[in-house]
């Protein structure tokens, strides 16, 4: 999907690694410990990601999915809507459990009881819609947090320090460099996907604050 994101952008990435620096391939870390952060690019222009993290964020889009559908979509579908959170759904309180277990990731690792809650790996026929259409939202999350880290590649922000404020503009610069890439999907087939995982790729970062 990273590849794919716009016709034009592979092309891109190959000039950043060939006449700028950038390192190909993605360094990824698999640790056994509480989240500290979530990706970067660093001086030497290699990308890192981090397995707790990229935990977390799964967990964070099953349960945007599963809250949304079952007490959202299907009711006013149904025309039941109440505006109220139906806790007693067997779907919403696994996804409750499951973020629940995700965001304890921040304080501490301990990765054994997420397969007893809905994971990517091991899963029921039970709860398999709803695990692949978040495998669809988590790579679009992951696919614009790559673009992020790349473009401070692109815009050179390693090339120079930069004040505090800066660094803020910095921030939200390759958020709109990111965005403005995964918007030219919005009308495809993964369009769906790509929208959500925008929204689950940013919030995801509030936690990290």
């Amino acid at each position: 999907w990273l590849e794919k994101v716009t016709p034009d952008f592979l092309d891109i990435v190959k000039y950043e690694i060939e006449n700028n620096g950038l390192k190909p391939g993605i360094k990824y870390h698999i640790e056994k410990s509480r989240i500290n952060t979530s990706a970067y690019i660093d001086d030497g222009k290699y990308i890192h990601l981090y397995e707790n993290y990229n935990q977390f964020l799964w967990t964070l889009c099953y349960a945007m999915l599963v809250i949304f559908d079952r007490n959202i979509k299907i009711p006013i579908l149904l025309k039941t809507f109440n505006g109220r959170l139906n806790v007693e759904d067997i779907f919403v309180k696994r996804a409750i459990a499951l973020f629940k277990t995700g965001v304890s990731l921040y304080n501490e690792f301990s990765d054994g009881v997420f397969y007893e809650l809905p994971n990517p790996e091991k899963f029921s026929e039970f709860e398999k819609i709803y695990i692949e259409k978040t495998n669809s939202i988590y790579v679009a999350a992951l696919t614009f947090i790559l673009i992020h880290e790349f473009s401070h590649q692109y815009y050179g922000h390693l090339d120079h320090l930069s004040s505090k404020d800066q660094s803020k503009k910095d921030e939200f610069n390759s958020d709109d460099y990111a965005f403005g890439l995964i918007k030219h999907n919005f009308g495809g087939e993964k369009g769906w996907s790509y929208r959500v995982g925008v929204i689950a790729a940013l919030s995801s970062l509030i936690f990290l604050d």
